[in-house]
């Protein structure tokens, strides 16, 4: 299918000066493309566009274009993808002489910058006819025709501008401008002494330099000694007449011999070249073989001049632009002080009255009048537009009257959009917009959402937690107040947190004061810590004044202090009156009740070893049995027992069966004690039934289960638990409320099992632990409920051993989640630091590798490791692809995506970001000039296309092998400071944001440059304007004079028809 176009050509001088193999952009081609009927081309199509000097391809390239909804499209002729290898630059591919090659490998002379055509071809179809191209070898050659030679005015001084200096003074250069220096005597320091001759050498060069002069070898040069001097002198005759000098001759010795040939020698020494030509001054000279002048012309003629750059003349230079035969140019007379231009913002504030100031971005041409720029000319200030024709996009238009251009509706609705996706065409219009759907922000946005767009600002969880937290002291905890979350700061050492109405996030920190204080309640009345007792059970307590031997008693109502009486008493006929008693017994006495008198004796005891006489062995003191009778010594037989028999109620050796129930111990006030060894090893006591095990304890046990030791072994308690089953030997606790008849649950903040570590304090004894694990419920238990938690507390040095200096070190709450310095863990593992430790939380080992594991097991298990490593460095390693994605090297390199970073900041592949910023105040620098010849060496660089070498170790990752970019070593030719080269001698690397500065200098320069070539095309188009309006004055004489002629014909051939002219 042919496709059919209409084409605008445009130059576009200021990019038509790229190296190699690009020539950078040329001109501006424009054309619609349609089908054979008409239908416009949208689709993407591969557009070949050739260059062609008669038939040779001196330029071929191919471009993707995508043409509007009409079919349009522009393009950059040079800017594609280069396809030929001719190498031939933008002046070469429109040079107007010499030889450019073509692209089959033929080259032809070219004499004209005309003739050169354009072929374009649409995927594999050709497009006839070629179009014609013009105009844009001027602007190519306009380039280069303020220059003289290679040096542009910048590479040029003014005559005007190089003082004469007088006599004993020197030229330099003071910053702004050449100045004549005078030369002082005796003035400055030598600092250094060196010397470019082998026969001398320097000791010392900066300090106190020594010379010392070689002696003269047979290989070297130097003084002679006298040894030598002799020698050679011995050598030579011992009279030399005047005019002649040594010569050695055959025999190896000095000959005297006149001097001839084209020199005389006289006896002065004085040695005369021979004349050759004739003495003047000649600007042209003859030589002979030997480098005389034989002839010279006194005159030169333009063919004896060399071409020569400014540089090399040296004075005689013009003073203005008529002395280089510039005629067209603009003069200042000295009217005006200035011209300039630039941007319409950067307008000098306070120039030389009369100024004038082309402002390039406006267009506006303006004049200072000593206090404020004026305007005198403005974009559009003349000429006639003779006609305006709607272009693309555009309706309207006309050559006469009010011309109105609409810009033509598309097929967009007029309306507002929501995230809109839009389609605009090449002029700009919106030619499609849809709403867009919700931004996804895993896929839709890259980079880092800042917190104002209702993101983290960071990448990573700690940080984006640091960002959108309010804390900022080390300590600090996140509440909530009315309205949010808040920063509650931390407290200080000793204080706990608690609840408090008063402040606005409901939290307080609060001192502990083991002592109660405040109102007392219950069956206490007044305030702590003095309360006083005002009920008993509930009961009221209503006492006067007590005195001594009274007692509490309950009267029905309340409590009242009463003396003891008989009436108290359930039985007081029973009771023993003190008036029946004796004063006092003596020891060995006891009480006897005297029947006659109704009062008690006391009496003597008397028993003794006499008042028994020699008894049977194993024999005792007993009644008889079966009936009271007289106590006599005989053994025991089985009736003297209690009722079922020694064997069914006493313990004995080796085991009993009883049948029942068996009890050992007292029913009286006093302990048991099981001795072995003749220790005791189990100890209760009367009242509490505590039982303490171990011989060396020195008091009962105070506790239910008190075991004491003083064995050097480390185990006083051990359980041992033998069993086929997975059980093991446990230790448990168990928690009720209530008695053991009738227990009742456990609620909050009961402690349900603890593990209390006391050690002796001189004083205070076993009074407060040092350390305990105390396990406690978190809420009411029932059938249902019964959560827990478990704190480990532990007492700091110097607490005073009192219970305060106890602080729970670490805690496991009921979900699971453990607190290191905290009791409230927001996490599975959350460490808080309040006193002065660095670093809360540490990771050590002798391994190769030290960090921690993380671990997402959401849906696939992905793990990841933060570690140090045995070089001193720190890494993150993505584990399932075993690769190291982070690492800091001891030596502060960062390295992303590589092990061995080399710089500061390494990456391994594509970085991305919004900006990357460097540093670049003013106040920071110091000796600033402007790049010089920026231009030049920018063209001195190569962009090319490469592949990545497979054979060579790289340094980073390429996420391509194919790659454009440039070469180092030619950047370092020209812009060393963009390029780094390792210590090590490793590859070297290319700062491309420092190319910008250098792009920045050429571009300036370009449009210098253009801004001419725009004055001169002004120029050129006011004279052709003017050669025109004189072709049609000459025509207009023409078409008069033929008229004339042909009367004058019409006149002589009616006189004359036979005249050559009436034939």
């Amino acid at each position: 299918m042919m496709k059919s176009f209409f084409f605008l050509l445009l130059t576009l001088p200021s990019l038509a000066m790229a190296a190699s193999p690009s020539p950078g952009g040329l001109f501006t081609y424009e054309g619609v493309l349609t089908d054979t009927s008409g239908t416009p081309i949208t689709t993407s199509k591969v557009v070949t566009f050739q260059i062609l000097y008669s038939s040779c391809v001196a330029f071929e390239e191919t471009q993707n274009v995508t043409p509007g909804s009409n079919g349009e499209f522009s393009v950059i002729i040079g800017s594609g993808t280069r396809q030929d290898s001719t190498g031939n630059t933008a002046e070469l591919i429109f040079a107007s002489s010499g030889t450019i090659n073509c692209s089959n490998s033929s080259a032809v002379t070219v004499s004209t910058a005309a003739n050169r055509s354009l072929h374009i071809k649409v995927d594999s179809s050709d497009l006839s006819p070629d179009v014609t191209i013009t105009n844009v070898p001027t602007a190519v050659r306009a380039m280069v025709a303020d220059k003289l030679g290679s040096k542009s005015a910048s590479d040029l001084v003014a005559k005007a501008d190089v003082p004469t200096c007088a006599a004993g003074e020197y030229l330099t250069y003071s910053g702004s401008g050449f100045v004549c220096t005078p030369f002082v005597s005796n003035a400055g320091t030598v600092t250094s002494v060196t010397s470019s001759s082998p026969v001398i050498t320097v000791a010392n060069n900066t300090t106190t330099p020594t010379l010392t002069v070689a002696t003269a070898t047979g290989s070297t040069s130097g003084f002679l000694t006298a040894t030598d001097w002799n020698t050679f002198n011995s050598k030579m005759g011992t009279a030399l007449d005047a005019g002649k000098i040594y010569v050695g001759n055959a025999a190896n010795t000095a000959t005297a011999v006149p001097v001839s040939g084209d020199a005389t020698l006289s006896s002065s020494g004085a040695l005369t070249l021979a004349s050759a030509g004739t003495a003047g001054s000649y600007y042209k000279v003859t030589t002979d073989a030997k480098g005389r002048v034989i002839s010279g012309s006194t005159a030169l003629i333009a063919s004896d001049i060399p071409s020569l750059d400014w540089s090399k003349i040296t004075s005689g230079k013009p003073t203005t632009l008529s002395g280089y035969g510039i005629t067209d140019s603009v003069i200042n007379n000295g009217g005006t002080p200035s011209i300039q231009s630039g941007l319409d913002s950067a307008k000098p504030a306070s120039p030389s009255t009369g100024a004038i100031y082309f402002a390039t971005d406006t267009k506006v041409i303006y004049q200072y009048n000593s206090s404020a720029w004026v305007v005198i000319s403005s974009s559009g200030g003349g000429g006639t537009i003779s006609g305006v024709t709607a272009g693309t996009g555009l309706t309207g238009g006309g050559s006469t009257g009010s011309v109105t251009l609409s810009l033509a509706n598309t097929a967009v609705t007029a309306g507002s959009y929501t995230r809109a996706n839009i389609t605009v065409d090449a002029q700009g219009r919106i030619t499609a917009a849809t709403n867009g759907s919700l931004v996804n922000l895993i896929s839709d946005v890259s980079g880092t959402l800042p917190v104002a767009n209702g993101g983290t600002g960071a990448s990573t969880s700690t940080a984006a937690f640091n960002n959108l937290s309010p804390l900022t002291t080390k300590g600090d905890l996140l509440a909530r107040d009315s309205t949010g979350a808040v920063r509650f700061p931390a407290g200080v050492d000793g204080q706990v947190l608690t609840s408090s109405s008063v402040s606005s996030s409901g939290l307080a920190w609060t001192t502990l004061s083991l002592a109660p204080t405040g109102t007392a309640s219950g069956d206490l009345s007044g305030t702590y810590p003095s309360p006083t007792v005002a009920k008993i059970s509930g009961v009221p307590v209503n006492y006067g004044t007590l005195s001594a031997s009274q007692f509490l008693k309950y009267n029905g109502t309340n409590w009242t202090n009463v003396s003891l009486s008989t009436a108290d008493l359930a039985d007081a006929a029973s009771i023993i009156k003190s008036s029946q008693m004796p004063g006092n017994c003596s020891s060995s006495q006891t009480l006897t009740f005297s029947s006659p008198t109704g009062t008690w004796v006391c009496s003597t005891i008397t028993v003794s070893p006499s008042a028994f006489a020699s008894q049977p062995a194993n024999t005792v003191l007993i009644a008889p049995n079966g009936a009271a009778g007289t106590p006599s010594f005989r053994t025991l037989v089985a009736t003297d027992l209690p009722v079922g028999g020694y064997d069914a109620t006493y313990f004995k050796l080796g085991g009993q069966s009883f049948g029942a129930s068996a009890l050992l111990g007292t029913i009286d006030a006093y302990p048991v004690s099981i001795l072995t060894g003749n220790k005791k090893a189990i100890t209760t006591t009367p009242t509490s039934g505590f039982v303490g095990i171990g011989p060396d304890a020195v008091a009962g046990p105070t506790y239910p289960l008190d075991v004491t030791g003083t064995q050097t072994t480390s185990n006083i308690i051990s359980a041992t638990h033998y069993s086929d089953t997975t059980l093991g030997a446990t230790l448990g606790g168990k928690k009720a409320r209530g008695t053991p008849t009738t227990p009742t649950s456990p609620v909050t903040g009961d402690t349900l099992t603890g593990l209390y570590a006391y050690g002796y304090r001189s004083g205070s004894a076993f009074t407060y632990p040092s350390a305990a694990i105390e396990m406690n419920a978190t809420e009411n238990y029932g059938s249902s409920t019964g959560g827990a938690d478990m704190s480990f507390k532990t007492m700091i040095n110097g607490s005073g051993g009192t219970l305060s200096g106890a602080f729970t070190r670490m805690y496991i709450a009921n979900d699971g989640k453990v607190g290191v310095g905290t009791t409230t863990p927001a996490a599975r593992l959350h460490v808080v630091e309040t006193g002065t430790l660095p670093y809360p939380f540490a990771v050590s080992s002798a391994q190769t590798v030290t960090g921690i594991r993380l671990e997402n097991t959401n849906s696939t298990t992905y793990n990841w490791t933060m570690a140090a490593v045995n070089d001193g460095g720190y890494i993150i390693k993505d584990i399932n692809a075993g690769v190291e994605r982070f690492r800091i090297q001891p030596s502060g390199n960062v390295g992303i995506g590589t092990s061995s970073p080399t710089a500061l900041f390494t990456v391994n592949g594509t970085a991305l970001g919004t900006a990357w910023t460097t540093s670049s105040d003013v106040r920071l620098k110091e000796n600033i000039v402007e790049i010089e010849n920026p231009l030049e060496k920018i063209l001195q660089l190569r962009g090319v296309e490469f592949d990545w070498r497979k054979d060579v170790n790289q340094p980073t990752t390429h996420e391509r092998t194919h790659d454009i970019g440039v070469i180092a070593q030619e950047v370092e030719k020209q812009f060393p400071e963009a390029v780094e080269t390792p210590k090590d001698g490793g590859f070297k690397t290319v700062a491309y944001s420092k190319l910008v500065s250098p792009l920045i200098g050429a571009v300036k320069e370009l449009y210098a440059r253009l801004t001419g070539v725009s004055e001169v095309q002004s120029t050129q188009a006011r004279a052709i304007a003017s050669l025109e309006e004189k072709t049609q004055q000459l025509e207009e004489a023409n078409a008069a004079k033929d008229k004339e002629i042909q009367a004058l014909k019409s006149y002589l051939c009616a006189k004359d028809p036979s005249a050559p002219i009436c034939k």
